[in-house]
């Protein structure tokens, strides 16, 4: 892996077991084989840099990604920046990355909605979840392509669908896998990428750790 950025990317979020805002981010530099710096702050250990932090997001929240001089935050805006810089990811014309960004809207609601699980109670999450899943179906066959959003072309809506159904223990759902076969088959191609399958199987050894 390299880094086609002058300085090599430091990403900073919590050591969470393979879930969050991060992990995201994780999974595109992956797919895009960037070498960066991966920086885990314990989650217990957050009060003791919440001032570091504060000082380079006023928002005072993770993940924070520096390039250089340069400070990042918010991870969804991070993936497009991303790939605004790389070249790739973001769709070759204004009808693509509208769809990025519409299926990535979901997400984003998705995720808003997950965190209350966090809290222990997963009952008002599952409710919801057919129709975040039904949503991102819906607009993959409103693309008309596949396995991916844009046909074979990987975005950075992706790893975003990807965790959402990691994060919601359904990977291996056949139940929810035919109900939702194109979203499934997004998360089967992604999952399967050489960069992706390889970053998968590390983090599955370190949750076994």
């Amino acid at each position: 892996m390299t880094s086609p950025f002058a300085s090599k990317p430091v990403l900073t979020y919590f050591n969470l077991p393979n879930i969050g805002r991060g992990e995201v981010v994780r999974l595109f530099f992956a797919e895009a084989q960037i070498e960066y710096d991966d920086i885990r702050v314990p989650y217990g250990e957050w009060a003791a840099h919440k001032g570091d932090v504060a000082k380079l997001n006023p928002y005072g929240a993770l993940p924070v990604l520096q390039l250089g001089d340069k400070i990042l935050t918010q991870h969804v805006p991070i993936l497009r920046y991303l790939s605004k810089k790389l070249g790739k990811y973001g769709g070759s014309n204004d009808d693509e990355a509208f769809a990025i960004d519409q299926i990535t809207d979901v997400y984003i609601d998705w995720r808003a909605s997950w965190v209350t699980t966090l809290g222990g109670d997963k009952t008002a999450h599952a409710e919801k979840i057919p129709r975040f899943y039904a949503a991102f179906e819906g607009f993959l066959a409103q693309s008309g392509k596949g396995p991916f959003l844009l046909g074979d072309q990987v975005s950075y809506a992706e790893p975003c669908v990807y965790q959402a159904v990691h994060n919601d223990g359904n990977l291996n759902n056949t139940e929810l896998a035919a109900k939702f076969p194109q979203l499934y088959a997004l998360v089967k191609a992604f999952g399967a990428r050489p960069q992706v399958a390889k970053y998968l199987e590390e983090r599955k050894k370190n949750e076994q750790n």
